[in-house]
């Protein structure tokens, strides 16, 4: 490859004996030349998980959406946030993901408010995804405040990321073998 002026780029081209010309073969290696190529989409079992091969060992995106996975506010949740609020535990980061029903950046008395607006009316409110190294950071710094580093996301686009980990908002984390779930 040589550059003589302009951006920079490479395309691979190659043809087969029994070709007349040379091409780019998109089924053989799997991503196009400015894009990757969709290989459809899948929905998760029971358990939340899903398979899908890579025997080539190729980098992958995986655009992962959990806003099909509301929660619903129960009186259990609606305690918690008052017991929190209260000052009764101190505030650590995972709280701030629960806590903030109304994405404002900090747990104030309008989250309450939401909180209960949503317990009388039994309103769907939403989930949360985080990566492995996401969880692995927060959960190792339970005193720094990284909820401005992770902001909640419902949905987003990840490369070479096999493991994903939900959390609703209102909810309370608990671990069962070392997966969210939404309690």
């Amino acid at each position: 490859m040589q550059e003589y002026g302009g951006g920079d780029g490479l395309i691979l081209q190659w043809k087969r004996p029994s070709a007349g010309n040379y091409y780019l073969l998109l089924s053989e290696i799997g991503v196009a030349s400015s894009s990757w190529v969709s290989q459809g989409v899948k929905i998760t079992n029971t358990a939340g998980q899903v398979t899908f091969s890579n025997n080539s060992n190729w980098d992958y995106r995986v655009t992962f959406s959990v806003s099909n996975e509301p929660s619903i506010m129960t009186t259990a949740e609606m305690n918690y946030l008052m017991y929190k609020k209260a000052g009764l535990s101190p505030l650590t980061d995972w709280d701030f993901y629960t806590c903030d029903i109304d994405n404002t950046g900090g747990f104030d008395w309008d989250d309450i408010k939401y909180g209960y607006d949503l317990l009388n009316s039994g309103l769907y409110y939403k989930s949360y995804i985080f990566t492995q190294s996401q969880k692995t950071i927060i959960e190792s710094n339970p005193t720094n405040n990284y909820y401005s580093t992770y902001p909640p996301t419902q949905s987003g686009t990840f490369t070479n990321q096999n493991q994903f980990y939900i959390m609703a908002t209102g909810k309370h984390k608990t671990i069962i073998n070392n997966l969210f779930k939404i309690q």
